[in-house]
């Protein structure tokens, strides 16, 4: 192949989702902070492609997946043959000399397969796969050989039972020169059971014209496709798989790691610990050493090296975490930046806050940091103690090494090194509740 050589590819994505049961298109449905179709082009933009080419459908609502590739709407479902067909049409450069077509649904193609059939010499080159035994009467179109050449795809529901015994099945996937593609197009008939037009009735068509025809056996995992909901959550799961593997493989220890949700942008350094049932959304960057307890949900956040968090914390809105900072039990951060070895252990609220180095941010504090039409800062200095329930209003600053004491609300700033006191001044009332409780039982007695 060289330099000149050029290859574009049809992603065919109009299909209805109507087994998913589902307003939203299956392509748009969320796998690990990316969709479907993501997946899809993601691997895609991994190979030396000139073009991509999506085959969508009209009811299908501009996505941003689309940006930066063709799209072509095909107005009417006849087929996998016509989506190729309608796609063909979407190459600007007449110099394109091969095509290859992905299904948008297969979102666990690897792009290592992908360059397998880039690599192949043949005229028409498909990926086949071996159904496992358990799932032989799936009901996949069924590739049929002669001398160890792919000759015919005999559709599931066109096929007899000695074609559906047999294990390998057609993947969706083909390399075709487009030269090839062009002439073979035309002849596709939609005599058959579907009356569609199939884009597997290339390879006999092929056969019948001399061309070379070759097929790349690969694993049944990675072509899996999706229809149902018990699909995508096969699918999903084997995503979560790879990631937690790979993190796995560079170092980081996961407790229980299949109650862990990762997403694919999440990052984890060294001897980090994920201990079970905890969510990462999207934008999560994690250092060396750190410790993420249970039930604890992050997203777009930034912990430093030896950190900890949780059980059951919240992190998000852009929180950085700076070295040896810790958070605990039912604490949520929000647009915050905790700095290194400050602590905020129990049943807080920080949002739009910067607090320093060392500081301890007592039980039940919180930052009031929205007026109802504005956020606020709060700025919480090097080394302050905020005493358990510390209510601090936003616009504010507290000195560094200041305090505040229990239940205190904060309004005005509080200088350095001062103790900050806002209460009502506490009443007993001498044997009041004694006589409180004699008379509400008397009241029973006589009701």
């Amino acid at each position: 192949m060289t330099s000149s050589h050029k290859i574009g590819c049809i992603v065919l994505a109009a299909g209805q989702s109507k087994r998913l049961k589902s307003k939203v298109a299956k392509i748009f449905h969320d796998l690990a902070g990316r969709s479907v179709l993501g997946h899809v082009l993601h691997t895609l933009n991994q190979l030396p492609l000139n073009q991509v080419v999506i085959v969508a459908s009209p009811i299908t609502p501009m996505h941003p997946d689309y940006l930066n590739h063709t799209v072509i709407v095909q107005d009417r479902q006849l087929g996998t043959g016509h989506a190729a067909s309608m796609g063909v049409t979407g190459f600007g450069a007449d110099d394109i000399e091969e095509v290859i077509i992905v299904c948008g649904d297969t979102p666990l193609l690897l792009p290592e397969t992908l360059m397998q059939l880039i690599k192949s010499t043949a005229d028409l080159t498909l990926l086949v796969a071996s159904l496992p035994d358990h799932l032989l009467d799936a009901t996949y179109g069924r590739v049929m050989f002669e001398h160890d050449k792919p000759i015919r795809i005999v559709e599931y529901k066109d096929a007899d039972d000695s074609v559906r015994a047999s294990p390998l099945i057609n993947a969706g996937v083909y390399k075709i020169k487009v030269d090839l593609l062009k002439k073979l197009l035309p002849q596709l008939s939609n005599e058959n059971a579907g009356n569609e037009y199939y884009l597997t009735d290339l390879v006999h068509l092929a056969v019948e014209c001399g061309a070379e025809i070759q097929a790349i056996l690969v694993d049944f995992e990675e072509v899996l496709g999706i229809n149902t909901r018990i699909e995508l959550e096969k699918v999903d799961a084997i995503i979560q798989s790879r990631l937690v593997s790979a993190l796995m493989a560079n170092g980081v220890t996961f407790q229980q790691p299949q109650t862990t949700r990762l997403s694919v942008d999440t990052v984890i350094g060294q001897d980090t610990v994920i201990e079970p049932c905890v969510i990462f959304k999207k934008g999560v960057t994690i250092n060396t050493n750190v410790r993420i307890k249970s039930f604890s949900y992050l997203e777009n956040c930034h912990l430093k090296d030896g950190v900890s968090v949780g059980p059951h914390a919240h992190i998000r809105g852009g929180c950085v975490l700076d070295e040896d900072s810790e958070v605990g039990n039912f604490v949520e951060l929000k647009a915050t930046h905790l700095g290194k070895k400050a602590k905020a252990k129990h049943l807080t609220y920080l949002g739009d806050a910067t607090v320093g180095n060392f500081a301890n941010i007592g039980a039940g504090t919180i930052t009031a940091n929205y007026d109802g039409f504005f956020k606020h800062k709060t700025i919480i200095d090097e080394s302050v103690h905020l005493g358990a329930n510390t209510v601090l209003v936003a616009p504010l600053t507290v000195g560094a090494e200041a305090m505040t004491a229990a239940g205190a609300v904060i309004t005005e700033n509080v200088p350095p090194g001062a103790l900050a006191i806002s209460r009502t001044p506490q009443k007993n009332k001498e044997n009041w509740a004694c006589l409180y409780k004699e008379k509400m039982r008397n009241k029973k007695k006589i009701n």
